[in-house]
């Protein structure tokens, strides 16, 4: 089955998404742009900002021009690149600017642990920077094996309505790269126990769910989504949606961890949550964190 057009196409136009990459370096490109080739999105209208790279004598000018050619080449077997920036200032704050001024669909930064040296590879706070202060849904895009020729996407999700409404970025974005999409909501214990958990996250309080209700949730949620092309199902894990993230990313080795509910992740204040927190320091799957 493929994904449908209903977002891809509009009375008959293509829909370019509009997609902004942003990497440490012009020299890290490959890891910069790694997330093009995951999410495979139909499309995508390519913006590349990069921070300075010095040269051998200290150059900015030097390393920028030596880098930013591939970058552009590589990323064009993607989609079409509009435009490359390099910030002779904080790469961070060159992709927020930029974000603001473009407004893109989504943006990508690379978290590789691997194959960057230390110093083109992002630090914690960068990464959590602009997770947190981006306005449009972010991928922290991490290369790691597969072991499916069916990348999985592991959806956690608290069926709250920013959650719903955060959907509909990644039913706009079609990432055909994602074959299968795995549903889990948490049912938490009626007398508020926990469950043995080892990682200690302090969150709001939220309101609990019957089991009847998530199952019919996630029905409606696996239908929505497989009439859009996807394949999917749904689970539920008994505990708490800190242990339900932590325990099935083991378990399943996903190759996306999705997140976007209001309780476990974004709040509409724009403020990261502390289980997307946790998540974006700790897993090394990729990591697409949705917004509306």
């Amino acid at each position: 089955m493929t994904l449908s057009n209903k977002w891809a196409q509009h009375n008959g136009v293509e829909v370019y998404m509009n997609i902004l990459v942003g990497q440490k370096t012009p020299g890290s490109y490959n890891a910069g742009i790694q997330g093009l080739d995951l999410l495979n999105i139909p499309n995508p209208y390519i913006t590349i900002v990069s921070g300075c790279d010095p040269g051998p004598e200290g150059s900015t000018e030097i390393g920028a021009a030596s880098g930013l050619p591939l970058a552009e080449l590589a990323a064009s077997s993607f989609g079409v690149v509009s435009k490359s920036v390099v910030s002779q200032a904080n790469w961070v704050e060159a992709v927020l600017m930029n974000a603001q001024i473009s407004r893109p669909d989504l943006i990508i930064i690379s978290d590789d642990t691997f194959e960057l040296s230390s110093d083109c590879r992002p630090k914690p706070d960068e990464i959590l920077q602009i997770v947190e202060q981006a306005t449009c849904s972010v991928l922290i895009s991490r290369t790691r094996s597969s072991n499916s020729e069916a990348p999985l996407a592991l959806f956690a999700t608290d069926h709250s309505p920013f959650c719903l409404r955060s959907i509909r970025s990644l039913l706009r974005l079609l990432p055909t790269g994602i074959t299968h999409i795995r549903v889990v909501s948490a049912l938490e214990n009626s007398n508020g126990c926990e469950s043995g958990s080892s990682t200690k996250i302090t969150v709001k309080a939220r309101p609990r769910l019957s089991e009847r209700t998530l199952v019919e949730l996630n029905r409606a949620l696996v239908e929505h989504l497989e009439s859009y092309g996807f394949s999917s199902d749904a689970q539920i894990y008994l505990g708490l949606p800190e242990e339900a993230i932590e325990s099935l990313t083991k378990k399943l080795n996903p190759d996306f961890l999705i997140l976007c509910s209001q309780g476990a992740g974004f709040s509409p204040n724009k403020t990261l949550g502390n289980i997307v927190r946790h998540q974006v320091q700790t897993t090394r799957e990729s990591i697409l964190i949705l917004r509306p």
